[in-house]
């Protein structure tokens, strides 16, 4: 038979708290609810400090912080025990056959039951894995799969999701199959005239006279090459030769099929398709990174797996909008912080030519926090890295495994030997990527040979010794976490009144910070160390950061003044659930941010004014975005800032000039190198105006900031045109807070209410404030600074018009439709 896949997303019943036999078809247990997978319990709320509030917390520094602390996984209810269970209509005729169920993670340590029998256990979260049901199930079309779900507090330092957060399926493949995660393609010759295809699988009960074909499609479809081999044994090895082959890069993802065909007798046993990408990786120690023979910096960004008001669950739309922005904002590269990423990502990068950094573990046998990895390193490190390198091996995005993110062994003198164990698996389980690592302890990690274990070694918030690591050592680097610069979307606070710029004294612990040997700490007006304001908002200024933290400009010249270095990965690319820095709490007490800062983009989508830095150094658009905004009280002086793409331009508040500003490469100051900035602008009602001027003085682009009068009405916006009747879109709809002259207000926070009638369904609202405890379900959402974003999800084979209104207390009513195919 061929494969038989059934994707297990409705009709599961779900509970959370301990119950007894609920793994047996007799439980009597009455109080289950239906749900969909993937499925994130947690983020459901309700919001509480005292959901993730603790002590004798350790921190991601290796010192042991002995005071409360909360929000470091989102005030959400993520721990304890749940339950998940769904009948299986398991055929017949399907009795010796292989029949499995494929989680792609859960989160985290999960029981997996067929009728009452203990299938498998996993305890990683991100680990994707298969569970072998074949001998346990009566086929009586009432099979019962159950999962119980564990959740410590205090296992993760960020938001994780809870419960069964990624997709199932029930996969059914004859006794003689491709085992699960087996197959793995590589090219290893490769050149403008042809390339070889080297291909291998094992087989599960191999049989005599079994084949393995192999039909390599282009991306039209048609034929490019094919191969044909024994597999008789438990492994089947091919290699295959391309024809001029069409290479995958970020310029031209191109991509082919393998399609793996077993067969005895001309009858199909199992087959299996495999999109793959042709291409050449060289990363120079003394040029830098190659792709294709082409000089490519990384201009990449970290991300954490949340995807903001939807939480854990994974869902395709929500991941391809996030690929939208930051492709709009010039990201080429992507690093998935601190762990493995759900499938659907690669997918994505592979279409898109994303350059991709899989990362595996934030610990390893030294535990950052109480319940952390480190308490089952010993017996699971190797079957979970082993398993996330067989799953993404093939994916042409991937192009290094990071076996770790700052892990404290980093201080152990047995760290070197913990990153070589790390490595070989690695390089066991695929030979043709490189192995590295996010280091911040320089001493001790290149003391105890752990730096020296890795491939290629990542510096976190080091672009002040890069060329210290260069000449010192044969290591490759680039900066696997850079910035960290911190904002509240269209928040902002004069500088020189609550500047903390300027130190008598070294701000450091141990070397993890090292302030006062950067070259830019002397700069005015940089809120670095940021000390948590009242309203626990951040600056918008893009000044603003934690002790280890700078803003984008700092690492823009280090990349540009050392070509070798492969490129950045910006922490973070949006903002995430838990976390948040600076922490502090509420002025009553009772309230401390829910989610991060750190984002080029908020919580709910909405770029931050720092997305057009990135855009004006990584693209090619014309980019001309003056901040703050034009609301101030009358004798307030403040500064004038731009991310422009152009070197020069001139200021006009209401037609008075403020002068020309020009940028200075080359500038020991990172901000004029690239921010244009006038500084002592005095208010006065009315718009200011930034013209990008040649050096003939004409006027390229121009861009106006107005001051807004009182909030009149709304604009919404899709995100999209048209979207899929599937039951899984998403339609994200912008909202903004207006004048009745058109104008942005930027502090308005109306109280917004999201309703909808047609072929959809409300599921959530943010705003991407960080201080919100409103749940995301709920439709009512304040604006923040005069935004916020309703997110509406298809109804599976309901085609029509979704027609979705937003109403505002004090604002007149909006409305806009969407057609569902």
């Amino acid at each position: 038979m061929n494969r038989y896949i059934e994707a297990l997303k409705y009709g599961w019943s779900f509970t959370r708290g301990e119950i007894a036999n609920a793994q047996y078809r007799d439980c009597a247990f009455k109080g289950f609810k239906t749900v969909r997978v993937p499925h994130d319990y947690a983020i459901e709320g309700p919001y509480d400090t005292f959901n993730d509030r603790g002590t004798f917390i350790p921190n991601a520094d290796g010192t042991v912080v002995n005071h409360d602390s909360a929000g470091r996984t989102g005030c959400l209810p993520i721990t304890g025990t749940s339950w998940y269970r769904r009948e299986l209509a398991l055929k017949p005729e399907w009795k010796g056959k292989r029949i499995s169920v494929e989680f792609d993670g859960v989160m985290s340590h999960c029981d997996i039951y067929l009728n009452g029998k203990h299938v498998k256990k996993n305890a990683y979260g991100y680990t994707s894995f298969e569970a072998d049901i074949s001998d346990f199930a009566l086929f009586d079309g009432h099979d019962l799969l159950a999962v119980r779900v564990t959740q410590y507090q205090w296992e993760s330092r960020w938001y994780p999701g809870a419960g069964i957060y990624r997709n199932v399926r029930l996969v059914v493949r004859d006794a003689t199959s491709i085992a699960y995660h087996s197959a793995y393609i590589t090219t290893p010759e490769v050149s403008a005239d042809k390339a070889t295809v080297s291909v291998s699988a094992k087989i599960n009960s191999p049989v005599s006279g079994s084949l393995l074909s192999v039909i390599l499609l282009d991306a039209e479809g048609k034929v490019a090459a094919k191969g044909k081999t024994s597999a008789e044994g438990e492994k089947a090895s091919i290699n295959i030769e391309l024809i001029s082959p069409k290479l995958w890069s970020n310029a031209d993802p191109y991509l082919y099929t393998a399609r793996l065909e077993l067969t005895k007798d001309g009858e199909l046993l199992d087959s299996e398709d495999v999109r793959i990408g042709v291409r050449t990786l060289v990363f120079d120690r003394d040029k830098g990174f190659f792709v294709n023979g082409v000089y490519t910096k990384l201009n990449g960004v970290c991300m954490h797996h949340d995807l903001g008001a939807i939480g854990a669950a994974v869902n395709e739309a929500a991941l391809r909008r996030q690929f939208r922005m930051l492709i709009d904002m010039g990201v080429n590269s992507i690093r998935t912080s601190h762990n493995p990423p759900t499938p659907e990502l690669l997918d994505i990068a592979d279409e898109n030519g994303i350059y991709v950094i899989v990362e595996q573990f934030d610990q390893w046998k030294r535990n950052k926090t109480t319940y952390g990895y480190g308490l089952y390193f010993n017996e699971w490190a190797d079957f979970d890295l082993s398993s996330t390198i067989r799953r993404d091996r093939n994916h042409p995005s991937v192009i290094m495994w990071s076996i770790g993110n700052e892990i404290h062994d980093q201080r152990e003198k047995d760290g070197g030997k913990t990153a070589q164990f790390l490595t070989d698996i690695a390089h066991r389980e695929d030979p043709s990527r490189f192995t590295t690592a996010g280091f911040h302890i320089d001493d001790e990690a290149r003391a105890n040979g752990l730096v020296d274990a890795v491939d290629i070694v990542g510096w976190n918030y080091r672009p002040h010794r890069y060329s210290v690591y260069h000449n010192t050592t044969n290591h490759k680097i680039y900066g696997s976490e850079t910035e960290s610069c911190l904002s509240s979307r269209g928040v902002y606070f004069i500088p020189e009144k609550d500047a903390v710029s300027k130190y008598e004294k070294p701000i450091s612990i141990g070397q993890v910070y090292d302030y006062e040997r950067r070259p830019w700490r002397r700069y005015d007006n940089v809120e670095i160390p940021l000390s948590a304001r009242p309203e626990l908002h951040v600056n918008s200024y893009d000044l603003s950061g934690p002790e280890w933290g700078y803003y984008p400009e700092v690492e823009f010249a280090a990349q540009d003044d050392h070509p070798y270095i492969f490129g950045e990965y910006v922490w973070t690319g949006f903002d995430y659930i838990g976390e948040p820095m600076p922490g502090g709490t509420s002025e009553d007490g009772n309230k401390v941010p829910r989610s991060s800062y750190f984002g080029i983009i908020d919580l709910a989508g909405l770029p931050k004014d720092r997305f057009y830095s990135y855009q004006a150094k990584w693209t090619n658009k014309e980019v001309l975005h003056p901040f703050p905004h034009w609301n101030w009280s009358e004798g307030d002086v403040l500064p004038v800032h731009c991310y422009s793409s152009y070197d020069r331009a001139e200021l006009f508040v209401n037609g008075k000039s403020y002068g020309i500003c020009e940028k200075k490469p080359g500038s020991d100051n990172p901000l004029e190198r690239y921010r244009l900035i006038w500084n002592d602008v005095k208010f006065e009602a009315g718009e200011y105006t930034v013209k990008a001027l040649d050096n003939d003085g004409n006027v390229l682009k121009c861009a106006t900031v107005r001051t807004a009068g009182a909030p009149a009405k709304l604009e919404l916006s899709a995100d999209r045109d048209c979207y899929k009747a599937d039951g899984d879109d998403l339609c994200y709809i912008t909202v903004k807070v207006l004048d009745k002259e058109g104008n942005l207000c930027p502090k308005a926070d109306n109280l917004l209410r999201f309703t909808c009638e047609g072929a959809g369904e409300f599921i959530a609202s943010d705003n991407g404030d960080q201080t919100d405890y409103r749940v995301f379900s709920e439709a009512d959402r304040n604006a923040f600074s005069g935004m916020a974003v309703g997110i509406f999800r298809s109804v599976k084979n309901m085609s029509g018009t979704l027609r979705i209104r937003v109403d505002g207390e004090g604002v007149e009513s909006a409305e806009i439709s969407v057609e569902i195919k």
